[in-house]
């Protein structure tokens, strides 16, 4: 469980909507992280100094000046974590003027102190990670959660041992010269031995210049995970400022870092610690989403993925042994690494098509889409060329809705035109071929569905069944948003359901029967390309990972999409 309190304050300032690029801000950052505790009635933490350190890294590269706390410097250092050390830091102008004068003008200033000589563009981060406390309040006959950083002094009943995170961010709001405050906040605050995610829309920001990221929502949780080294939002964080949250400008902002963390931990939780988390994100940047890293520098970074030890048939190649990796394009398309191994394909239960069941080979690693092709992503690579959903009343629009209306042939021009958006990048972007899409959809199982034989479990995974009344999409006849659902055990959304997949192969009803063992093709030629996964509109048994649907490639309807998977050179 997780007990670490992340703040990050963004100051910067928009000229005309963009970064000055002439003048860098000022880049400051305070960093505490408490690990051990003084006193009793505190469980030592895992990763809080990791975090801070991994992220002074972070910082320091991007050049930040960062000033570093931690709990486990010596007792006479005053940059140790403790709660006269941290509220010295902490300190207004006003109050430390005061401070200064009693102790004869022999102290330096704080972090906060300095804080009213910076501009409106400069940049301020604080981040704290350590053990989290809250107190309920009752004014008005309102109740409120009053939230707390616990120091490495702090004692588990003295609410005057631990530090107001609100004061620090009334302090930092009054004092700064910033226009726009960016925070996001990793904890666990109720309990110092076992604790529960904020629920942000308890919070009061204490200026209007705030906008914050809670590491969950309400009644979810915020973990640490030993594969991570991390808490989970934190490693995210760290790895949205590496370059993971970047546009298709090469830099991070504010929206695109919370975009990425809100999607990394909501995907990645379950399978990291078998838990729900969820951030939550509570106030909005006026105008042009700020620019956090100007330009990020070398390839997009590889996150290492964590798989289910816990499936059963887990026999193939992406176990614990091997676990896959994440990358990003440049249209923010996220593709996970899917490894070698053999499968069992086909269903004796099935129709002719599917049968007979064999061994198939995948030789070669390859990196699949997590899901299907979006909205978005066909505008983005598509531009000008109108899409195939426009004006059919089987629709809704949105950004994370998956396309719709694409038939084969529309596949392959996304296909094209996404290589040379990615020229030199040494990807190259296809269609899955049958055997690979369905080696992806079965992650290791050799059940009817990736989740097991029972379709009654069918709907946590798929959207399904409008048209025969049963499923879980009857007063939503439409595709539907992608990663709502659960992920297959190898991150994979919406392999059952929501839209039809199309794959390379022509379709053949004999071809099971004469199928090369070894990353199989498919016909050399025919009259109808495969689908594969069902839709919504569809009942349970054409969801099933080997069901086996073809069409000519020129057909497009409402139950028509795609996903892509990405080899490299």
């Amino acid at each position: 469980m997780r007990h670490v309190v992340l703040i990050l304050i963004f100051l910067y300032s928009m000229i005309a909507g963009t970064v000055n690029l002439a003048q860098q801000p000022a880049r400051r950052a305070l960093l505490i992280g408490v690990a051990k505790y003084d006193k009793a009635g505190f469980t030592n933490l895992e990763y809080p100094e990791a975090d801070v350190k991994s992220l002074e890294e972070v910082l320091t590269a991007a050049g930040f000046q960062v000033t570093l706390m931690l709990g486990s410097l010596p007792a006479t250092d005053p940059l140790r974590a403790t709660r006269a050390n941290i509220a010295h830091q902490l300190l207004t102008p006003d109050e430390f003027a005061a401070a200064n004068d009693q102790k004869g003008n022999k102290l330096k200033p704080g972090f906060v102190a300095e804080l009213g000589s910076l501009n409106k563009d400069d940049v301020v981060l604080v981040a704290i990670a350590g053990h989290g406390r809250q107190k309920s309040l009752v004014a008005a006959d309102k109740k409120q959660e009053i939230p707390y950083y616990c120091p490495a002094d702090a004692s588990n009943a003295e609410e005057s041992s631990w530090v107001s995170i609100n004061q620090l961010m009334e302090n930092i709001s009054l004092c700064s010269g910033s226009q726009n405050n960016l925070i996001l906040v990793d904890a666990c605050r109720d309990n110092p031995s076992r604790g529960r995610g904020i629920d942000g829309a308890e919070v009061t920001l204490p200026g209007d210049n705030l906008a914050i990221c809670f590491s969950s929502s309400a009644g979810t949780e915020a973990y640490e995970a030993k594969e991570l080294g991390h808490g989970i939002f934190t490693h995210f964080v760290i790895q949205g400022l590496k370059g993971e949250a970047a546009n298709r400008r090469n830099q991070v902002t504010w929206d695109t870092l919370v975009s990425y963390v809100r999607t990394s931990v909501a995907e990645q939780a379950p399978i990291l610690v078998q838990r729900e988390q969820q951030p939550n994100a509570i106030g909005n940047v006026k105008g042009v989403s700020p620019v956090l890293i100007a330009a990020v520098a070398g390839p997009l970074l590889v996150v290492p993925l964590a798989t289910d030890k816990g499936m059963e048939h887990a026999e193939v190649a992406n176990d614990a042994e091997s676990p896959g990796a994440l990358i990003t394009n440049t249209i923010g398309m996220r593709l996970n690494l899917i490894q070698p191994g053999k499968f069992m394909m086909g269903s004796a239960k099935g129709d002719g098509d599917e049968r007979p069941v064999h061994e198939v080979e995948i030789t070669r690693p390859f990196y699949m889409a997590i899901h299907e092709v979006t909205q978005e992503q066909w505008n983005a690579v598509m531009k000008d060329k109108q899409n195939p959903w426009k004006d059919m009343t089987q629709t809704i629009q949105g950004d994370d809705v998956a396309a719709s209306y694409v038939s084969w042939e529309d596949a392959q021009e996304f296909v094209s035109a996404l290589n040379k958006m990615e020229q030199g990048t040494g990807r190259k972007y296809g269609l899955p071929t049958e055997a690979e899409w369905e080696y992806c959809c079965r992650a290791g199982t050799t059940s009817e569905y990736s989740f097991g034989d029972d379709e009654s479990g069918l709907s946590q995974y798929a959207w399904w069944g409008a048209t025969f009344g049963e499923g879980n999409a009857i007063n939503e006849r439409y595709a539907h948003q992608v990663v709502l659902k659960k992920p297959n055990r190898w991150g994979l959304y919406d392999m059952h359901g929501n839209v039809f997949e199309w794959c390379e192969d022509w379709h053949g009803y004999d071809y099971y029967g004469k199928s090369p063992t070894r990353d199989p093709r498919g016909p050399e030629s025919g009259s109808s390309r495969v689908l594969r996964g069902g839709s919504w509109t569809d009942i349970a048994t054409y969801c099933r990972s080997a069901n086996r649907f073809n069409r000519v490639p020129s057909f497009r309807l409402d139950i028509s999409g795609f996903r892509v998977l990405c080899r490299l050179d």
